[in-house]
């Protein structure tokens, strides 16, 4: 009885330090979460086990990493309120990523070690960081934080007399300096505190706007006597926005305006469209367009986000330029968003400038997932993506199953993943794999322990799997002519197909004649070509199934040619295939039987051909409103009317067939036309191969609606 209750204590102390564990690894990633160390709360995770905080908490992690698809997939079977929310929230991020354009961020001048923002712009961007100065060291230390303004790319004239005025005018004022702007006549608006009496005239008792004019400074005092004003941007059209939490407001701070060629006037509060009961700062002019900072979180993916509000509407546009940590300070050059400010890599410590390029959404990788393969113990390293000019673009951790994932990564670019020196061997193997897991490049540690590889876009993965074929017999096959200016035919033109939903299904490639042949593609009302080589001047030209242009076709203005396979004039036809998928063809579409081959004079169905007749009974018997025309080709072989007869013959073979098999005679016509539509060049008196020869022996069909 004793060691019984010995052993049922033992148990329960077991118990009792599992889940004291559990309970304060579980609170220190709360901790880490509620500091914005979103990667440090992953490796938390990692190093403990990813579901130790239950799933719920895993999917809350992943999505502060912007791992949307993996935290809706850990959800999955979770009906809780607070899941539901969740989902709903990652739902919507992702719907973010179908924006026109997306962008990537790099480190400005790879400088990574500052944190800095960007004052104003002049030719180039002039940078703001503080630092703290020793003023005295006698009879005691004494220290004081100073503004230090910097060109990148060298100091203009502008800039030496800017920095000077602000130098000298820091030994007069203590002041705190904000962002500002430049107009192109070089008058600088910008936000600042001094901290002067209160009485001091020329001056706001907090935040305010003021103009230097390359000789004196002046407070714009139309901003109002009350309030903190700062962030200064002016649009074309003259108006002077600002942030402001002002009476009169919405909230928080809010986005102002002001006519700077009326005379008069107050501020104009720009509505609730753009601000909210959160804060509305950085406004930045971008011609017809306006990008500023919300911290609002029906809009924000979490922190400050860059918003753009266009025609009267506001969109988040997503990941990349946004995170889950505060982005911030956009900053405009003629009408384009260039720079912005982030303090993603390091919540804690440091803000840092990024340039910014728009890009396409299809050049983005969602997710890419990486395996090392390596006798070590990798679980919770630190993984590194570089850039060509080896900025730290972003860094993540290594997981129990040796895995790490980047997100939001823009294809066409250079990379190195990063991973030091001391866990990994020259020639151990780098796996990288896209979002499904599908293997993209196997590579090499070289002997400083990275990785270098060339990223293309996520159409070359998928592609090099895809079989340009559909397995339906109600395939179709679409051929052209790629010709460019003056022209011009180019060989080698990779060219993608999408269908109607936007989903990449074939490629080709043009040959000497800047031709093209997408064979057995699934029929649909419309398709879209891509290339990389877009020239405005060029054309594709559409054949038909004789090989006579039935089109032609300009590139629109995301570069794609647009081909609407079935037109208004088209008779249509919805007809449900033998894999059950309804498709729409058009009744002068003609399908070929394949396999439907006949040995060289002669007429009977062997085992094959009756494989594939059973899939078009299928066909039929699952579309009773529709019959069929057959038409029996052969080869140039032979006289051709003994051939004409020939080809009449195989059709009655395959009627007979279908006849056999249920489907009612009324249902189906035929007719032969012996050697007269060859499909290749093996007319009489032409050396060819019986490969070539065989190609003309065939069943074609065609469907109406009697």
């Amino acid at each position: 009885m004793r060691n019984s209750l010995l052993t049922i204590l033992s148990v329960f102390l077991v118990f009792t330090l599992q889940a004291q564990k559990k309970s304060g690894h579980c609170q220190e990633l709360s901790l880490l979460m509620e500091g914005g160390k979103y990667k440090d709360a992953y490796r938390h995770l990692v190093m403990n086990g990813e579901y130790s905080c239950g799933n719920f908490r895993f999917a809350q992690v992943l999505k502060s990493n912007g791992r949307y698809q993996e935290a809706l997939e850990i959800l999955q079977g979770q009906n809780t309120e607070a899941a539901k929310e969740l989902r709903a929230e990652l739902e919507g991020y992702l719907g973010m990523r179908q924006a026109d354009e997306l962008y990537t961020i790099r480190a400005l001048n790879g400088n990574d070690t500052l944190s800095q923002t960007i004052f104003a712009t002049l030719e180039s961007p002039i940078l703001l960081r503080k630092e703290i100065v020793e003023t005295a060291s006698f009879p005691r230390k004494l220290t004081e934080e100073q503004v230090i303004l910097e060109q990148t790319g060298g100091d203009s004239t502008y800039f030496t007399r800017l920095k000077a005025e602000f130098q000298k005018r820091q030994q007069s004022y203590r002041f705190k300096l904000a962002t500002g702007y430049l107009t192109p006549d070089t008058l600088l608006y910008y936000s600042a505190y001094y901290m002067v009496p209160l009485y001091s005239s020329g001056f706001h008792n907090d935040f305010a706007i003021y103009t230097w004019d390359g000789h004196k400074h002046e407070l714009v005092k139309r901003t109002g006597k009350k309030g903190v004003f700062v962030h200064p941007t002016v649009t074309n059209d003259g108006w002077l926005i600002f942030s402001s939490d002002r009476d009169g407001g919405m909230g928080g701070m809010d986005l102002w305006k002001i006519n700077l060629s009326a005379e008069g006037g107050e501020p104009i509060n720009m509505g609730p469209d753009i601000n909210s009961a959160y804060d509305e700062i950085y406004p930045a002019s971008a011609g017809d367009s306006l990008y500023f900072v919300s911290n609002n979180p029906e809009k924000s993916l979490g922190g400050l986000d860059l918003l753009l509000a266009y025609g009267g509407k506001v969109t988040n546009p997503g990941s990349p330029l946004n995170s889950e940590s505060d982005d911030f300070n956009p900053v405009t050059v003629r009408g384009d968003l260039a720079f912005m400010s982030t303090d993603r890599l390091y919540p804690d410590s440091l803000d840092l400038t990024f340039r910014v390029k728009p890009f396409k959404p299809r050049l983005l990788f969602d997710l890419i997932h990486g395996e090392v393969n390596t006798f070590g113990d990798m679980l919770g390293e630190k993984v590194e993506l570089l850039d060509s000019e080896g900025n730290l673009l972003d860094f993540t951790y290594v997981n129990s199953e040796g895995r790490f994932t980047f997100v939001g990564i823009k294809g066409l670019e250079n990379y190195t993943i990063s991973f030091g020196e001391e866990k990994l061997s020259q020639g151990d193997k780098v796996m990288l794999f896209d979002k499904n897991f599908g293997l993209m490049e196997e590579l090499e540690i070289d002997e400083s322990g990275q990785v270098k590889f060339e990223l293309l876009t996520p159409e070359d993965y998928v592609l090099e799997k895809v079989v340009n074929q559909d397995e339906s017999m109600l395939s179709v096959d679409i051929s052209g002519m790629f010709a460019g200016s003056d022209e011009e035919r180019v060989q080698g033109v990779e060219i993608f197909l999408q269908d109607s939903d936007g989903k990449t299904i074939a490629r080709a490639f043009t040959n000497e004649k800047g031709e093209f042949v997408f064979e057995q593609v699934k029929p649909d009302e419309s398709y879209s070509f891509k290339s990389a080589v877009v020239d405005l001047d060029s054309e594709i030209r559409i054949f038909n199934q004789d090989g006579n242009v039935i089109e032609s076709i300009k590139p629109g203005g995301e570069g794609e040619y647009v081909y609407v396979r079935l037109k208004e004039s088209d008779k249509v036809i919805t007809i449900t295939n033998e894999e059950r998928v309804k498709v729409r063809i058009a009744e002068d579409d003609r399908f070929k039987l394949d396999a439907i081959y006949f040995e060289f004079n002669d007429y009977s169905l062997v085992y094959d051909a009756m494989t594939v007749l059973n899939e078009l009974i299928t066909v039929l018997k699952n579309n009773p409103h529709v019959a069929i025309r057959l038409s029996g080709h052969t080869d140039s072989k032979g006289e051709a009317a003994y051939n004409l007869l020939l080809s009449q013959k195989r059709i009655e073979s395959v009627k007979d067939y279908l006849k056999k098999n249920g489907i009612d005679s009324n249902r189906i016509s035929g007719l032969g036309f012996g050697e007269k539509q060859l499909v290749n060049r093996c007319a009489d008196g032409v050396e060819c191969t019986e490969e070539e020869h065989a190609e003309n022996r065939r069943i074609e069909l065609q469907f109406y609606i009697p």
